[in-house]
């Protein structure tokens, strides 16, 4: 005569708390971690936009608005998909809220 042996009994109950305990996955935010090192100061936004044309490094990824003006991000024009080992620098232009100065900074690679 053959012995099973039976797993022990666990109700639903059981199981939800179980799912309950599992923490979410956490979402990883983009730019989180990134450092900007402020490299120059344009008296006008004609400057600026003088710059990155005549840098023609530069294509414009993306614009956000703070409580400290508008930050237009570039990315390197050199790697438009992004490939391993392409260009990785990145720079942005802070448009003050409160004056006509505009900022330039650039990321720490």
């Amino acid at each position: 005569m053959a012995l099973f042996e039976l797993a022990p009994y666990v109700s639903e109950r059981e199981e939800e708390e179980e799912d309950v305990l599992e923490e979410p996955p956490v979402k990883r935010r983009r730019g989180l971690g990134r450092e900007w090192n402020k490299e120059e100061v344009f008296k006008t936004a004609k400057e600026a936009e003088k710059y990155v044309e005549d840098e023609s490094t530069w294509s414009r990824d993306s614009v956000t608005d703070t409580d400290e003006g508008r930050k237009v991000y570039f990315r390197c024009y050199k790697s438009p998909f992004r490939q391993e080992g392409s260009c990785q620098s990145a720079v942005y232009l802070l448009y003050h809220a409160d004056s006509l100065k505009v900022n330039k900074l650039n990321k720490i690679v």
